[in-house]
């Protein structure tokens, strides 16, 4: 996670618990398990880099609609933070800026969620209702661009254009909320395909900004 700065506000998104660390190193001693949702305070954004699997540091498997286990590659930074009268290191792959709290309706889409940390959005572009198909636009006070498109009757779609959000963020959204149904066609270094019923979805970090595409052909 690479969209923060020292004097940030994040949160835990780390459904089985983060380890508060006394220094950046995975042996270090854990000061305290921090739960889903804790709050933390960037103390110092400058980190060190350490590439890892999911299941190293928090006991954590992925399991497909097809009960197969799936690791995906995060690149996670160590970063200095505070919660209470605590100060420590942590793995910032599990931290993100969106309150976990607020999802506890988890039959919630990413664009509602979106909306609920942000406001809503400003229409730039409005043609969805043309016979034809078509898209609207809509751009956020942050920077976050979204389109919601019609193709036909039966088949719509996204694109979200995440600009203050890192790749392991966005997948650790989508853990928490459809781990259970996710099918993974595709895994790769910063990009992963995958279906939920009948959503199919791509998540990639191109340029250092994320990039969300989905189609829903029900």
């Amino acid at each position: 996670m690479n969209h923060y700065s020292t004097g940030d506000t994040l949160y835990v998104l780390a459904e089985n618990g983060l380890n508060l660390r006394s220094q950046p190193d995975r042996n270090a001693d854990v000061l305290k398990t921090l739960k889903l949702g804790s709050q933390l305070e960037v103390l110092n954004s400058k980190s060190i880099y350490e590439d890892y699997f999911i299941g190293e540091e928090i006991t954590e498997q992925i399991v497909t609609a097809q009960n197969d286990t799936i690791n995906i590659l995060f690149i996670g930074n160590w970063v200095k933070v505070r919660i209470g009268n605590q100060i420590g290191f942590v793995v910032d792959t599990y931290l993100t800026k969106i309150n976990p709290n607020n999802m506890i309706d988890l039959t919630k889409d990413i664009n509602e969620i979106i909306n609920l940390e942000f406001g809503e959005p400003n229409l730039i572009s409005n043609d969805i209702e043309n016979p034809n198909g078509g898209c609207d636009k809509f751009l956020y006070n942050n920077g976050i661009f979204s389109k919601h498109c019609v193709y036909g009757s039966s088949t719509s779609g996204y694109t979200l254009i995440l600009p203050e959000f890192s790749f392991e963020e966005v997948i650790q959204l989508y853990l928490l909320r459809e781990s259970y149904i996710m099918k993974f066609n595709k895994q790769g270094k910063k990009e992963v395909e995958f279906e939920t019923d009948s959503n199919y979805y791509e998540i990639k970090e191109f340029g250092g900004t994320v990039i969300i595409v989905n189609e829903n052909g029900a």
